[in-house]
């Protein structure tokens, strides 16, 4: 089971507007819309750049990960206007999935 992590960066002083826009994408996408368990709901250290985030989900189906990834992805445009605010989202194995692959290497 894959897990998709969600970074985001932005400027202190644009905190408010993040906080405001957090506050309509989960009126929008309730985490109860989405195919996969959030297992960090948000982790937050402030950096000299600004402020550094992220979030953890757990996708337990692996038919699932394109549709997650979508959802995060429109979740997320929704960001792109505020000045100096980055996101990317990273796709991790789990550490069965890692073992499973190894398995599977013939080299």
């Amino acid at each position: 089971m894959p897990y998709v992590i969600v970074r985001s960066k932005y400027p202190p002083h644009k905190r408010n507007e993040v906080l405001k826009i957090n506050r309509e994408v989960f009126k929008k996408y309730p985490l109860e819309s989405y195919p996969a368990k959030l297992v960090i709901p948000s982790a937050y250290r402030p950096t000299r750049n600004g402020v550094d985030s992220f979030v953890v989900w757990d996708v337990s189906n692996e038919e699932k990960l394109t549709e997650i990834l979508h959802r995060i992805a429109n979740a997320m445009r929704n960001y792109l206007d505020i000045e100096g605010f980055d996101y990317s989202m990273d796709i991790y194995a789990s550490l069965n999935d890692a073992r499973r692959m190894k398995e599977l290497d013939v080299g």
